[in-house]
């Protein structure tokens, strides 16, 4: 005889989700942001290890764009104005991307895909209610239940406080105005 296991519950769904923070309305908006949660939605998979893949893409066109410098110098052909700002663009958007995926030094990697859950979550509940309580129950468990509804990993923890914690407090305070406006376009305009 084993130990007996925990059952778990049933996955929640994006309409569940929706309906707990404020209104069907935003099941459009969840469903497009889900990608980003390290999440499974029809064919699209959030991929960690692809962006960093992507960043090689972005360095190769770093080098390109500084070929066109060297044409210039060398051999005196002209290119155009913008490909100057594109350069210095590019390599100051890599650099912050680097910065943004790398996990730091001795420490703990950021868990972006947590985060940006946090993010959609912590920005639906502003939407419906004009604010966001960080700490409050209703928030940690909408964290729990958007991950599962986007095809995250089920643990044990998943709604336990400290598992979101620190996602939520990020959240609460960072930028959040990319996660609104993909919400706020299936939002119906009052008539």
């Amino acid at each position: 005889m084993g130990i007996p296991m925990l059952d778990k519950p049933d996955r929640p769904t994006l309409s569940d989700v929706a309906r707990k923070i404020g209104g069907d309305w935003l099941v459009p908006g969840l469903e497009d942001l889900a990608r980003f949660v390290n999440a499974e939605t029809g064919d699209q998979k959030y991929n960690f290890h692809l962006d960093l893949a992507m960043m090689h893409h972005a360095e190769f066109l770093e080098f390109w764009l500084q070929a066109y410098g060297y044409a210039e110098d060398r051999f005196g052909i002209e290119y155009p104005d913008f490909i100057d700002d594109l350069s210095t663009n590019l390599s100051q958007l890599v650099e912050l991307i680097r910065a943004d995926l790398e996990p730091p030094k001795g420490g703990r990697p950021t868990d972006w895909p947590k985060r940006i859950c946090a993010l959609v979550v912590i920005e639906a509940c502003r939407l419906c209610h004009r604010e966001a309580v960080p700490r409050s129950r209703d928030v940690l468990n909408a964290c729990g239940d958007y991950w599962l509804a986007c095809g995250g990993e089920w643990t044990d923890k998943i709604y336990e406080d400290e598992f979101w914690q620190r996602a939520v407090e990020w959240a609460a305070s960072a930028d959040g105005d990319w996660v609104r406006e993909r919400l706020l376009r299936a939002k119906p305009t009052p008539k």
